[in-house]
């Protein structure tokens, strides 16, 4: 029976095994996850569904020295033990599970299934605060594009019966070029 790719998405399960192992032609170095999954969040629902059977994948890390910088901070983020003969990361990822991503990648014609970490997401990015002159600036523009509505004069009603409603008005059409839309 031939490989099937599974679908890609976002999945939920546990860590299996880490192990240390050699792939391709040149035998690159690399550490390799394995993950059982058990959920698959279909995107239009608030809860993932239970899979129909069981579902494994590899979340490869190779330890070339171009790949190593995101590597490095890929096994950093998942507390690797950094003993590459008894490889281990956080146990918390055993015994409580975490969200993976599969996305499909293409290479030397072969379609792959790529896993990683949802929260890798090709690594952190510092914060950095804006200016205290640009949060006062955008607070300012933040006020006065809300100013509720100045309220309409209450009139008292003629009778006890509400009015019928006004047929709405047609919308706008949507922007059709960068000239009509609003510049703020």
């Amino acid at each position: 029976m031939a490989y099937q790719l599974p679908p890609e998405g976002t999945y939920w399960g546990n860590v299996e095994s880490v192990e240390t192992d050699s792939i391709g032609k040149n035998e690159t170095p690399c550490v390799s996850i394995i993950v059982e999954m058990t959920h698959r969040f279909a995107g239009d629902d608030v809860e993932a569904d239970p899979l129909q059977g069981s579902m494994s994948g590899k979340i490869k890390c190779f330890l070339s020295e171009g790949a190593w910088p995101i590597s490095e901070e890929n096994l950093k983020s998942v507390g690797f033990n950094g003993d590459f003969e008894k490889p281990a990361i956080d146990t918390k990822y055993t015994t409580e599970g975490a969200w993976f991503i599969c996305e499909h990648q293409e290479h030397n014609g072969k379609q792959y299934a790529n896993w990683r970490f949802a929260d890798w997401g090709g690594g952190k990015r510092e914060v950095k605060p804006i200016a205290k002159d640009e949060a006062r600036r955008l607070n300012a523009l933040w006020k006065q594009s809300t100013k509720p509505a100045p309220a309409a004069p209450v009139t008292p009603a003629a009778s006890t019966k509400s009015p019928k409603a006004a047929a709405p008005k047609d919308p706008p059409p949507p922007p059709s070029g960068e000239n009509d839309v609003p510049a703020f």
